[in-house]
């Protein structure tokens, strides 16, 4: 589903949203891919054109990003920023529960406000609690949380009780 919301003449609001029982795949126009996991939201204004390709999303999304050094892509997630330094990754920011973010390929820079900027190389993530404040690092097979793009659900190593939280 895809929605348009225009302030004025000169800047549309696009929202992209995937329903409670299925995920979406869809190409921004910069080229960008996503897929939104269930009952998720991608929000972007303008088509991307500008200084930053900066989008907001609530939910979970896996990014593809398109490579533009001149124009960096911004996913604005609860209170983190991930700023794209690379290509594939994916961050999951549902409601009040901490916002995540697994790195694939490339690097991002993940930020929090009071927080030092923290940039991440492949099978690391990102974790930030806003409850309680607290950013942390850690290594991480992305592969576990980029599975379900391809609609399979990957657990290597993992305690139950882990796979029983999914």
């Amino acid at each position: 589903l895809i929605g348009w919301n225009s302030n004025n003449e000169h800047e549309c609001t696009c929202c992209l949203v995937s329903s409670a029982n299925s995920k979406g795949e869809f190409t921004l126009p910069d080229g960008s891919k996503v897929w939104l996991n269930k009952n998720s939201r991608l929000y972007y204004s303008n088509d991307l054109k500008g200084d930053i390709r900066e989008v907001k999303l609530e939910g979970e999304g896996y990014f593809d990003v398109a490579k533009d050094a001149e124009h960096p892509f911004v996913v604005q997630a609860g209170e983190m920023s991930i700023k794209v330094l690379g290509t594939r990754f994916t961050v999951s920011a549902y409601g009040d529960d901490p916002v995540q973010a697994y790195l694939e390929e490339g690097s991002i820079l993940a930020y929090v406000p009071e927080h030092d900027p923290i940039i991440l190389s492949p099978d690391n993530a990102v974790s930030y609690d806003h409850g309680c404040g607290r950013l942390v690092t850690y290594q991480e097979n992305a592969s576990d949380h980029t599975a379900w793009v391809d609609s399979r659900l990957e657990f290597v190593n993992k305690p139950l009780k882990d796979i029983i939280d999914c």
